[in-house]
Order: structure tokens, then sequence, then C-alpha cells
């Protein structure tokens, strides 16, 4: 299925949703997903993880983050109590 773990964090910003998943793929993948940043046209940046979270206003939410930006997350507070779902 192409999935290798999934994690669970809460988010301690409050406008935010609460629950964060981080889907973390497995090897047969090279690119999880890629982005666009400001005033590009085209993806020009490559993220090695895929995060769910569940809005208020917009229902679920997927995209794409580096796993470099969640461990700084977590590890400054950000987003708490990890758990291993998968």
């Amino acid at each position: 299925n192409g999935i290798d773990k999934v994690f669970v964090y809460n988010n301690s910003d409050k406008r935010k949703s609460k629950d964060y998943f981080e889907i973390e793929l497995n090897s047969s993948f090279d690119i999880a997903s890629s982005g666009i940043t400001g005033h590009s046209t085209i993806p020009n940046v490559a993220y090695d993880r895929i995060v769910a979270v569940l809005g208020t206003n917009q229902g679920w939410h997927i995209f794409g983050e580096d796993s470099k930006k969640i461990k700084n997350d977590y590890s400054n507070g950000k987003l708490k109590n990890r758990i291993e779902l998968l």
C-alpha cells in the first residue's frame, strides 16, 4: 500500500487542528509530495512526508511536509504526544 508508518500528534496551536497525522511512505517512493513556493508557477520543493489534519471549516486537509520540520515542531513543543498508529 506504500504506507510504512503513521504517527498522530496533538497540535498545541489552538488556532489549528488538534490532531496532526504524519504519514511516512515506504522506500518505493522517492518523493512523497511536492510543493510550490511563493511566486513560483511549478512545483519546486520535495517533501518526504504526507500530513493530514481535520479543520473545522475545510474538513480534511492533506499536504506534503518535510520530516525535519515535523521533528523540529515536536522538539519545540508545537506538536506533542507522538503516538505510532501503524
